[in-house]
């Protein structure tokens, strides 16, 4: 059976032991040995050679040296849900190998991926000074300022509309709207400076977040005065 093997593999070389034995099936022999035998008799006489057990190669890996360098995405399966099928879209750095998103998708397709990017995916990126610190969410504040205005907007008092000051508390409205403007002013220097920083290294810009901090605290001193006037 040996002989019939390597004349097999002679006449293949590129077959292996599976193949091989496969093919003595079906030419008829009794007895053929397993997948693994054959690549061991294979090995003994010298038509294959050795894998050198033990000093494989490891995977490779694509990290890199600084983090926001290369993100990784990735389908991690599917599942049923009432309506359809959930497929959970992740992002990952290669630097931190920390997971910076997730997005709930209806399908795997290139479309799909391209809208998530498109439309402002909540992916936060990651500081090189603070890895387990993600910054905010640029659709999430976006959402943000565009509720608080809308409370302090014309229509934002209806009864039934998307506000709940009262109209006919002018104070209350107009102190909304400064509150509103006041984070706004915040999230761009507090975040921003941030951004602006890590991105470039230019230190200076650390001066500029504690001003974005006191937007915020007049931003809520604001709303709180918006909401007693009313």
């Amino acid at each position: 059976m040996e002989g019939l093997g390597l004349s097999v593999r002679d006449a293949r070389p590129a077959w292996g032991g599976r193949k091989i034995g496969r093919r003595l099936c079906d030419l008829g022999h009794d007895g053929v040995p397993r997948a693994s035998t054959i690549t061991e008799i294979l090995r003994r006489h010298g038509r294959l050679a050795s894998t050198g057990r033990g000093s494989h190669t490891p995977p490779q890996r694509f990290e890199r040296s600084q983090p926001n360098e290369l993100w990784q995405m990735d389908f991690k399966g599917h599942f049923a849900m009432s309506r359809g099928r959930c497929h959970p879209l992740t992002v990952l750095d290669d630097h931190w190998r920390h997971a910076l998103g997730i997005r709930a998708c209806g399908d795997e397709t290139e479309g799909t991926v391209r809208g998530a990017l498109a439309g402002g995916v909540a992916f936060a990126p990651r500081s090189a000074d603070a890895p387990g610190t993600p910054w905010f969410s640029p659709p999430r504040v976006l959402h943000a300022c565009r509720a608080l205005l809308a409370r302090a907007g014309p229509g934002g008092g209806r009864r039934g509309g998307a506000g709940g000051l009262d109209r006919r508390t002018g104070g209350g409205a107009a102190g909304a709207a400064a509150a509103a403007w006041w984070f706004l002013a915040g999230i761009v220097l507090f975040s921003g400076s941030l951004y602006v920083l890590t991105l470039t290294g230019t230190r200076w810009w650390g001066a500029v977040t504690p001003l974005g901090g006191l937007a915020f605290l007049a931003g809520w001193a604001c709303l709180a005065g918006a909401f007693l006037s009313a």
